[in-house]
């Protein structure tokens, strides 16, 4: 891996775009980890360890910096969870010790991609799951990004190529920034499903990076999710706030119309029994 590693840190009181980029990926993993032995490979300074010790059986946060692994351990306790320090390339674990690996915004920064899953295959168990994800390159070149921390980027077409080498099978979609962070199948266009024009942001073409699941013993489709941002500043504000007075005028002018066509229904009903009163009274 590189020297420098690129790494974020986290806090819970001040979410922005890029941390709810990260968290939508760890949302993402919970109906997959849930009463399971998770590796969380490369975590970082812990808090999506953190995040599934909460659904898992047990999980292990691994992370090649003692810096970071010391701050997890001092600001993540549970008693599930657990950090280590050791390089992705060649861990410490017996072979098959997992049931999901999830390694987010890791394979991008390793020289040898093949050699970092085939460790992966090595210590996942044979009907485990490996998450993963990578940035888009295509989103990259289009804004002239050039990250000195990677290696390497994909396409989606490389990155399947990729992880076939050890897998069966796999299942990708699409992630998005859209003020907040949005994965999506790309089978379905987020332009289809989603309005943003209150906000003044028309939907991104190009995902930022892509979320692959990858098994050897059935293929499973990714589940969409989205996971939005705090509003930083004063125009999103006043955005959402002229967005919501839209959406309560456009509910009051609907309960106006649904008491007028009740009015209108109460009334004829009313006449009708009426006259059913005045025919057998007779």
């Amino acid at each position: 891996m590189n020297d420098i590693i690129e790494r974020l840190d986290f806090d819970e009181k001040n979410i922005n775009v890029l941390h709810a980029e990260h968290i939508v990926r760890y949302s993402l993993a919970i109906p997959y980890v849930r009463g399971k032995k998770v590796l969380d490979l490369a975590c970082g300074t812990g808090y999506g360890s953190f995040f599934l010790s909460l659904h898992s059986q047990e999980i292990i946060g691994v992370d090649i910096s003692p810096e970071a692994i010391q701050s997890a351990r001092k600001k993540y306790q549970r008693n599930n969870l657990s950090f280590v320090v050791s390089d992705a390339m060649s861990t410490p674990f017996q072979d098959h010790s997992f049931d999901v690996i999830v390694s987010f915004e890791t394979i991008e920064h390793i020289k040898n991609d093949l050699t970092f899953l085939k460790e992966v295959k090595r210590i996942l168990k044979q009907e485990g799951l490996l998450l993963l994800s990578c940035p888009n390159i295509v989103w990259s070149k289009k804004h002239d990004i050039h990250n000195p921390f990677h290696f390497r980027e994909y396409t989606e077409k490389s990155i399947l190529r990729l992880v076939s080498s050890y897998f069966k099978f796999s299942s990708i979609s699409s992630q998005y920034d859209v003020g907040g962070s949005l994965i999506l199948h790309d089978k379905l266009h987020p332009s289809t499903m989603i309005n943003l024009s209150h906000n003044k942001h028309t939907f991104p073409k190009i995902p930022t990076s892509y979320i692959v699941l990858c098994s050897d013993n059935e293929k499973i489709e990714i589940q969409d999710l989205i996971s939005l941002a705090r509003h930083e500043t004063v125009d999103d504000i006043l955005n959402l706030i002229d967005y919501i007075k839209q959406l309560k005028l456009i509910l009051l002018k609907e309960d106006s119309k649904i008491l007028t066509l009740f009015k209108i229904k109460l009334g004829r009903a009313l006449k009708k029994s009426k006259k059913l009163v005045s025919f057998l009274s007779k």
